[in-house]
C-alpha cells in the first residue's frame, strides 16, 4: 500500500476465531518437526512439500491476512526466534528453479482447491504504476510468462532480459511495487490521498473547492486474484519472508514447526525473491514485493490468476456534494 507507517505493533482489528478445517482426504495426517525432518533426510527438500502438501484449508481465504488466523494456526507451539538474515534469491534462482516449480505447485494445488474462495490483495498507488501493471496484463505478459517458464529450455536471467526486450514481447515480470493488503488498507490510502490532493486543489469563485482539480485519477486502486489456493501455498518458508517483528510475522514462524523462514531486512520486511510481511497499522499486516526487484516480482505473479482495476470501489463512499466520504 501506499505510504504505508513503518510502525511493528499494531492492535488486531478483528479477534473472531477464523474457521479452519481439516482436509484429509488423499493427504497424510499432521506433519510434525520430526517426520519433516525424516523425510528431508530421505527424499530431500525439494519433495518435503509435494509429499506434505498443506494439511489444513482455511474456510474462507482473506482470514490469511489475519493475526488471529496465524495464532490460532500455530496454537500453543513455542515462540520462534528470527533468523538473524535473510539470504536472498537472485533473478537467475527463481527463473532457474523456483518459478517453474512453484507454477507445478500451484497446479497441483488448484486441483484440490475446487470450490474454495480464492485471495483478494489490493494496494493503492499512483496512476503511472497502475497503468503499466494493466498494460503489462493487456500484452499478454501474465500467461506469456509463465508458457515461457515451463517450455524455455534456455532459462536464465540473461535469457528472460532477451526475451522480454524483443518485439512484441509477452514476456515480463509484473511492475508492481512495495505493499499489498486487505481491502480495508486500500480504501484507508485511498481515501488519505485523495483527501490530501482535494485540500491542496484550487477553489472556484464560491470559495469552494473544485472536485475536477483534486488530482482524484491519480490514485488507483487495483485488485490481485490469486489462484485457487494459492494462498496455502504463498504464506510458507519457501516463499516469504517475514519482518524481525510484528504479531504477525511472530505467529507465522510458529505455525511452521521445524521449518526456517528467511527474514525480512528492515521495517519493510523486505528480501529479493521472497514475498515480505510486515506489521500495519491499518490492517494487521501487508506483504512486500519490494521497488522494482524483478526477483520477487516475478515470484509474486506465478501466484495470481488476474489483476484489475476497482478504482470505482474505493471512491464509492465519496460524495461531491458534501466534500466528504
Amino acid at each position: 500500500m501506499q505510504q504505508h507507517s513503518e510502525r511493528q505493533t499494531s492492535p488486531a482489528r478483528r479477534t473472531n476465531t477464523p474457521q479452519i478445517r481439516t482436509d484429509t482426504t488423499a493427504r497424510p495426517g499432521p506433519a510434525t518437526a520430526d517426520s519433516i525432518l525424516a523425510l528431508q533426510r530421505s527424499v530431500g527438500n525439494a519433495a518435503v512439500n509435494r509429499a506434505l502438501g498443506p494439511v489444513q484449508r482455511v474456510a474462507d481465504a482473506k482470514e490469511v491476512l489475519t493475526n488471529s488466523h496465524w495464532q490460532a494456526r500455530a496454537g500453543n507451539n513455542p515462540p520462534v526466534a528470527a533468523s538473524a538474515g535473510g539470504s536472498k534469491r537472485d533473478l537467475d534462482d527463481v527463473i532457474k528453479k523456483v518459478a517453474p516449480d512453484l507454477l507445478e505447485r500451484l497446479r497441483r494445488e488448484g486441483r484440490g482447491a475446487a470450490g474454495q474462495k480464492q485471495l483478494k490483495l489490493y494496494r493503492t498507488m499512483d496512476s503511472d504504476e497502475a497503468e503499466a501493471i494493466l498494460a503489462w496484463k493487456g500484452a499478454g505478459k501474465h500467461a506469456g510468462t509463465e508458457q515461457w517458464l515451463r517450455s524455455s529450455g534456455n532459462r536464465s536471467a540473461t535469457a528472460f532480459h532477451a526475451a522480454k526486450t524483443a518485439p512484441d514481447s509477452q514476456i515480463g515480470a509484473m511492475p508492481v511495487k512495495k505493499h499489498l493488503g486487505d481491502w480495508e488498507q486500500a480504501h484507508h490510502y485511498y481515501k488519505l490521498n485523495h483527501d490530501r490532493s482535494y485540500d491542496e486543489a484550487a477553489k472556484g469563485n464560491t470559495g469552494r473547492r473544485v472536485p475536477e482539480a483534486a488530482s482524484r485519477p491519480s490514485q488507483r486502486t487495483l485488485e490481485f486474484t490469486l489462484k485457487p489456493g494459492a494462498h496455502e501455498v504463498l504464506f510458507s518458508p519457501d516463499y516469504m519472508a517475514p519482518a524481525s517483528e510484528g504479531e504477525g510475522p511472530a505467529n507465522l514462524r510458529r505455525a511452521f514447526p521445524g521449518r526456517t523462514f528467511q527474514t525480512g531486512s528492515g521495517n519493510e520486511g523486505g528480501l529479493p525473491g521472497y514475498v515480505g510481511m510486515k506489521s500495519e497499522q491499518h490492517g494487521d499486516f501487508s506483504l512486500h514485493v519490494g521497488s522494482n526487484t524483478e526477483a520477487t516480482q516475478l515470484l509474486f505473479q506465478m501466484f495470481l490468476q488476474d489483476v484489475r482495476d476497482v478504482t470505482p470501489k474505493a471512491s464509492r463512499q465519496w460524495h461531491d456534494t458534501t466534500d466528504k466520504y
